[in-house]
């Protein structure tokens, strides 16, 4: 079975401005993800006793500082708009902006340490034991953090992980 489809460019609409909350929307996923993988690789550099993966691992958490900065910062544009719109909870918002403090603080703080670490393991054949071990808990934190917040922001605009709804499909599902 053959389907063709045509485009004409006179039905095509593009956009070329974006806004703040388009660029929060686009990149909030980025810190959580960054620094869910440099725990994995942090890990596995560890336990295979592979610099380059720690390295690369180190690498990622001072790019997830970055990226979380610019997702919070946005975050306040978004949040701006969001708050005016009607079946928008403030609370929600207030929930999620105040956790989004705690991520990015966690994100800078990992970001600072992981920099350190690449600037020792740069200047000695290898980085301290002990930047390994503060570098994955604070990443452990840091993705916990990163994983509340965008719980919280979800919540604003998925009701299919808001507390009330999920609760009313498990009752559904188990037929209480």
């Amino acid at each position: 079975m053959k389907v063709e489809v045509a485009i004409h460019p006179e039905h095509v609409q593009l956009e070329a401005e974006m806004n703040w909350p388009q660029i929060h929307l686009m990149l909030n996923h980025a810190p959580v993800m960054g620094v869910l993988l440099a725990l994995v690789l942090l890990l596995t550099g560890m336990f295979r006793d592979r610099s380059s993966l720690k390295e690369a691992a180190f690498v990622t958490l001072v790019l997830t500082g970055a990226v979380a900065a610019i997702v919070y910062y946005s975050g306040d544009a978004a949040g701006e708009l969001l708050g005016s719109l009607p079946d928008i909870s403030r609370a929600d918002l207030l929930a999620h902006s105040s956790m989004a403090l705690y991520a990015l603080a966690g994100a800078v703080a990992s970001g600072l340490l992981a920099l350190g670490a690449l600037v020792v393991s740069r200047r000695s054949s290898r980085s301290g034991t002990w930047f390994l071990v503060l570098s994955l808990l604070f990443a452990a934190v840091t993705a916990f953090l990163m994983l509340q917040t965008a719980n919280l922001g979800g919540r604003m605009r998925h009701p299919e992980i808001q507390r009330r709804t999920s609760l009313n499909l498990q009752r559904t599902l188990l037929g209480v």
